[in-house]
């Protein structure tokens, strides 16, 4: 597994949401969700195995982030028939980001059960 996504559209409006593996592994997430963590103390091998991979593993390279982005941007705009624009944070939405940051950013929101 490359790529965790979600999408939802609503009416001239696509949510996307989602992750890319670049580098790394999965072996921290996996420990809370699988068998207690089996394949987190399994290994590499197993991991791949089990069909887990990265994007950096997959290139034979790790991606340059610039190239990443704009190759996702591509690929929604082809896949949708649209053209992406560039957009910003209202000053609402970067308040209440600031007054969220501590709680979404402590691993113990991010690791919780």
């Amino acid at each position: 597994k490359l790529v965790g996504s979600a999408q939802r559209t609503e009416a001239r409006v696509i949510l996307q949401h989602g992750s890319i593996l670049v580098g790394g592994s999965q072996a921290a997430a996996e420990s809370l969700l699988v068998d207690g963590g089996a394949l987190a103390r399994a290994g590499a091998a197993e991991a791949a195995e089990a069909g887990w991979t990265t994007l950096a593993a997959e290139l034979g390279r790790r991606p340059d982030p610039a190239g990443l982005v704009e190759a996702v941007v591509t690929g929604f705009e082809r896949a949708f028939g649209i053209t992406l624009a560039p957009g910003s944070l209202t000053p609402q939405e970067v308040e209440w980001a600031r007054h969220h940051r501590e709680r979404y950013a402590s691993t113990a929101w991010t690791w919780r059960r």
